[in-house]
């Protein structure tokens, strides 16, 4: 499973849309739009912050 994949299912598994992710996380849902498919990679602050879902 791709780190995108992982990042999607963790994100559903916790009932979040990608908005309420991106809230979350600081970032934009552009930001989650890209990661999910593997576009783009958080930096490691928002890895720490994922990595509590």
């Amino acid at each position: 499973m791709t780190f995108g994949k992982k990042i999607r299912e963790a994100r559903k598994q916790n009932g979040l849309s990608r908005e309420e992710l991106a809230k979350r996380l600081f970032v934009s849902r552009t930001a989650i739009i890209k990661w999910e498919p593997y576009k783009g990679m958080p930096d490691i602050e928002n890895l720490k912050m994922i990595s509590r879902l």
